[in-house]
């Protein structure tokens, strides 16, 4: 209820609509004013949004406002046919915020990549609309199938790039980005996929 307003005050009402069900999803909010004669009138407003479904290669989605992590996995993992998967574990937002995962193929060996520097894989794309800090940070994970991985490649030595900057391991205290963005870890499942998780406040394109 927001109560009495002067004449030409305005009010803002936030209105969060949640769903799991992918498509077009649309959330009409109505509202009364009574004027101080008395007349009564009604006030509908529409607003409509689309939720992607997880895939191989995008999802998007909003965060609610207790933090989420959203998941470009289908469920089967990295595979040869899907040999890269992105999560990103979000902070709590405010009041719940647009984000978005893809993953695509490289146009050139070069692309998001230092100069001179030899890349592979999938390049991630990550877009979350809020602003994070060091001290709060996004914590990012890359899972890499076995097949995209070079032979001979070590996992403790696979490089991560984010804009074509190769990002440093982590050398500050835990779940802090120090420097930022920093690597966490490099992880060689048993399923011999490897893992790596960076934390930063900042979104980007990334690739190892």
């Amino acid at each position: 209820m927001v109560g009495t307003l002067a004449s030409g005050r305005t009010a803002q009402v936030t209105v969060i609509a949640r769903t799991s069900n992918p498509g077009v999803v649309s959330a009409t909010a109505m509202w009364t004013a009574v004027s101080g004669r008395g007349d009564t009138h009604e006030f509908p407003a529409t607003a409509s949004t689309t939720i992607a479904a997880p895939s191989a290669d995008n999802v998007a989605g909003f965060v609610p406002p207790s933090g989420d992590t959203l998941t470009t996995d289908p469920g089967t993992g990295a595979t040869a046919s899907n040999p890269q998967v992105t999560s990103a574990m979000i902070p709590a937002t405010a009041d719940g915020t647009p984000a978005a995962l893809s993953e695509s193929n490289a146009s050139e060996p070069s692309d998001v990549c230092a100069p001179s520097a030899t890349c592979f894989g999938q390049i991630s794309t990550i877009t979350i609309e809020q602003t994070f800090s060091p001290g709060n940070p996004l914590r990012f994970g890359f899972l890499l199938d076995k097949s995209e991985i070079p032979k001979q490649t070590k996992v403790n030595a696979i490089p991560i790039y984010h804009d074509g900057v190769l990002v440093a391991n982590c050398t500050g205290s835990p779940g802090v980005a120090s420097p930022d963005p920093c690597v966490v870890s490099r992880t060689k499942l048993a399923t011999q996929d490897a893992q790596i998780i960076v934390l930063s406040s900042t979104n980007g394109r990334w690739r190892p």
